[in-house]
C-alpha cells in the first residue's frame, strides 16, 4: 500500500500518515519499496499507523509509541486488559485450529470403505440400479 492508501484507510491526514511511516521506517519496523514512483509499504503498516495515532491521542510521545510497537508488534491495543483479551483470543484460535486439524485427520482415517459399505459403495449401487435392465 502506498502512503495515500494508508492515509485513506486510517482516516489520517496524508502528512500525518507519512510522518508515522517515516518514523516506523527509521526504527526499522517497516521497510518500503519503490513501485511506480511511490513508496509501497507492507500490510502491517496500517496496524502500526493506527496504533501510533491512538497512542498519540492518548498522550504517548512518538518515540515511546515506537518503542511500544517494537516490544509488542502484533498487539492491537496497549491497554493491559485488551492485551490480555488478545492473548486469550489467540489461545482460543490455536485451540480451534488444533481441534479442526484433529477432526480433519479423523475424517480422513474414516474415508476408506470398510468392506464395501462406504459412501461410494452406496452411490454406485444407487446408480447401477437405475440402469439395470429388467
Amino acid at each position: 500500500m502506498n502512503i495515500k492508501e494508508i492515509s485513506e484507510e486510517t482516516k489520517l491526514p496524508y502528512s500525518t500518515a507519512r510522518k508515522y511511516l517515516t518514523l516506523l521506517e527509521d526504527a526499522k519496523l517497516l521497510e518500503s519499496k519503490q513501485k511506480d514512483g511511490s513508496r509501497v509499504f507492507p500490510n502491517d503498516a496500517i496496524r502500526y499507523v493506527r496504533r501510533m495515532a491512538q497512542m498519540s491521542r492518548d498522550g504517548v510521545s512518538l518515540p515511546d509509541a515506537i518503542e511500544k510497537i517494537r516490544i509488542t508488534p502484533y498487539s492491537v491495543s496497549d491497554d493491559p486488559e485488551i492485551a490480555g483479551l488478545e492473548r486469550r483470543i489467540e489461545e482460543l484460535r490455536r485451540t480451534v485450529q488444533s481441534l479442526t486439524d484433529a477432526f480433519v485427520a479423523s475424517q480422513q482415517k474414516a474415508l476408506p470403505e470398510r468392506s464395501g459399505q462406504g459412501f461410494w459403495y452406496h452411490l454406485k449401487a444407487a446408480f447401477s440400479s437405475l440402469f439395470r435392465r429388467k
